[in-house]
């Protein structure tokens, strides 16, 4: 159902009920600024503390650096890469590229495209033993040549946030291949001042969005431009 609800054509988010699902939000072929429905989403009230205090964004790494930053605070770098390991890899889905790779390709090759191309997909985040079936009739809707940025959104399990975060991070790994954050864009998230930003170590624990980082990474293998991820 989540896969097949109809839509309005120029739609740029897909909101369903239920306290668990994974927002997935796809902006295919557009430079255009976060939908303000999407930007103002933001969890439950709290009195605890933020994950991280609120810090200016750092300058992004040079362009041809290659180091990356494994752990820590996740407080990123200038001169360095900071990387966020597939921390639920070997647990939650498959550690091993080649498998996960031809798992992924068994579940697209049984569904059908039928609302392609998707401006946004919802998709569950459990481990793929449970929904790896049911996420591939919405990724098998995701057209990998107009699609040139992906925001992912999803639940905070482990620590309350006031607000929406932004990860600290450079680069996402996968078995596959490693996701590049689009530092452009992240730059112009953070000034408006409804994000904070979470911890290396909070991202990692976090498994809502990494659960559609190998998908995303499937999906979008045959793109011939640079993915941006956020």
């Amino acid at each position: 159902d989540c896969c097949r609800r109809r839509h309005r054509p120029g739609c740029h988010l897909l909101l369903l009920p239920g306290r668990r699902l994974l927002l997935f939000l796809l902006l295919l072929g557009r430079a255009d600024p976060l939908p303000a429905a999407a930007s103002s989403w933001a969890g439950p009230a709290v009195s605890r503390p933020l994950a991280e205090p609120l810090l200016p964004p750092p300058p992004p790494p040079p362009p041809h650096s290659s180091s990356c930053t494994i752990g820590g605070t996740g407080t990123k770098m200038s001169n360095r890469v900071v990387c966020r390991e597939a921390s639920h890899a070997g647990s939650w889905y498959t550690a091993s590229g080649p498998q996960l790779n031809a798992q992924l390709e068994g579940w697209l090759s049984q569904v059908q495209s039928t609302k392609r191309p998707a401006r946004a997909i919802i998709a569950p985040h459990a481990g793929y033993t449970y929904c790896g079936s049911c996420a591939a009739h919405a990724y098998k809707q995701v057209d990998p040549s107009i699609t040139r940025r992906i925001f992912i959104l999803g639940p905070s399990h482990h620590v309350p946030l006031s607000r929406c975060a932004l990860s600290s991070v450079d680069i996402y790994r996968t078995p596959l291949y490693d996701l590049r954050i689009d530092q452009k864009i992240y730059g112009e998230l953070w000034k408006t001042g409804m994000f904070e930003r979470m911890s290396l170590q909070t991202d990692e624990d976090e498994h809502s969005i990494e659960m559609h980082l190998p998908y995303t990474a499937k999906a979008m293998e045959r793109s011939k431009v640079p993915l941006q991820l956020l």
